[in-house]
């Protein structure tokens, strides 16, 4: 999780992301296809990785509707692309949704 520390932060932003997908690609290549749900799932991480924050935003919506108990998992997400939209009161609120979602 270190290589998410500096995608929150303002300094060296791009390179952490860099560095992110670079973890993901390693990690993938020992995943499996998995369920409909990983894929979905790691649809939507790699949008986020790629800066689609809009696009990952409406694929956690599709996936929550599609899997409600998993809701809570993405609104958490849904309020990190929202963060780095920089419309943080909705990333706020989508993070107190997902914390009252479990």
């Amino acid at each position: 999780m270190d290589h998410y520390a500096g995608i929150f932060g303002q300094q060296n932003r791009d390179e952490a992301f860099v560095e992110a997908k670079r973890a993901r690609a390693k990690l993938m290549t020992k995943q499996q296809t998995g369920s409909e749900r990983s894929v979905l799932f790691n649809r939507a991480c790699a949008l986020m990785l790629d800066r689609k924050f809009e696009e990952t935003i409406a694929a956690y919506r599709a996936m929550a509707r599609q899997f409600p108990d998993d809701e809570g998992l993405c609104e958490g997400q849904i309020g990190a692309a929202l963060f780095f939209l920089d419309r943080h009161d909705d990333a706020i609120a989508a993070y107190l949704k997902a914390l009252a979602l479990g």
